[in-house]
């Protein structure tokens, strides 16, 4: 005997959960592009640590001097000169770590991020070049700003910029 709701139900259906969609390869311009962030991060960890740790009181002691620092006030004034440096160097370490981490995983913030921050420390570092002695330290700044200006570019050329927009798609 058929009842007269059997006509009304529906056929058992295997509910199965749905797999996201594979996350894209990381093309080897974008891993370039995050390797040079952690060398940005890691120099500027680097120069935080150098700079608390060998600095030249006596000519930090004569610049400070020029400017017209009262005596009395230029100890402590070395003091906030040295922490607002080291300070610095790991608030920069940090924002390499963080857009690092964000363009590994095809945010575009963090490329904007990138990109910003590092044309901003390139006209800044040459600036503070254009008038400077060219030495050692002149070289590695121009290290540093080789990799900040490498890692924008690596991450505008068209495999990065695929990847990004595939990202942006999968969210």
């Amino acid at each position: 005997m058929v009842s007269a709701m059997s006509g009304w139900q529906l056929e058992p259906v295997e509910v199965r959960e749905a797999t996201p969609d594979p996350v894209p390869p990381r093309p080897s311009t974008l891993r370039g592009a995050v390797t040079l962030m952690v060398a940005g991060a890691v120099l500027a960890v680097v120069d935080a640590v150098v700079a608390l740790v060998v600095w030249d009181r006596d000519d930090l002691e004569q610049r400070l001097a020029s400017a017209d620092i009262n005596p009395g006030n230029l100890d402590g004034f070395v003091i906030i000169v040295l922490v607002v440096g080291f300070v610095g160097g790991l608030v920069a370490a940090g924002l390499w770590s963080l857009t690092a981490v964000g363009c590994s995983r095809g945010r575009g913030w963090a490329r904007t991020w990138a990109t910003v921050l590092g044309g901003l420390y390139a006209a800044v570092s040459l600036a503070g070049l254009a008038g400077a002695a060219f030495g050692p330290a002149g070289a590695y700044r121009l290290l540093k700003i080789a990799i900040a200006v490498a890692a924008v570019v690596l991450l505008w050329l068209p495999p990065s910029r695929a990847f990004f927009r595939t990202a942006a798609t999968r969210r």
